[in-house]
């Protein structure tokens, strides 16, 4: 993303007339924030669901409070086996967070490459209608 936003942002301002400047970097920062938001509360469920699905099966044997504690992160799960001694469920914890993680990294880059795509079939439209427009000024 630190690649990506430099360039992204002044393709944004460039493509309004100069008088609209200020409008063209207010729209650039909104949806920032609002995509940043977004995507980090997507993602983040989408790996606490991952986590959860992964871990549930795992923790079913042990007592009913650590197994609960466990399923929450794999934060919880290291302290449940440090205070219990349960240590047979640092690796399916271990193993859970991953497949989380798998989970959202996937969606992040399938979305990243629809996002991309879509931006490919209509760039060359965005270029001449800035074309257009920077003539009309």
């Amino acid at each position: 993303m630190a690649m990506l936003m430099p360039a992204a942002s002044e393709s944004i301002v460039s493509s309004v007339p100069p008088n609209k400047a200020g409008v063209g970097s207010a729209w650039n920062d909104a949806t920032r924030e609002i995509g940043g938001a977004l995507g980090i509360a997507v993602l983040g469920t989408l790996l606490s669901i991952g986590y959860r699905n992964g871990i549930e099966d795992q923790v079913a044997s042990l007592p009913p409070k650590a197994a609960e504690a466990a399923e929450e992160g794999i934060g919880e799960a290291f302290a449940v086996a440090q205070q219990t001694g349960l240590v047979e469920i640092i690796e399916p914890a271990r193993q859970a967070f991953v497949d989380g993680m798998g989970l959202a990294f996937t969606a992040a880059a399938i979305s990243s490459g629809l996002v991309a795509l879509l931006f490919l079939a209509r760039f060359p439209k965005m270029a001449d209608e800035s074309a257009a427009v920077q003539a009309a000024v």
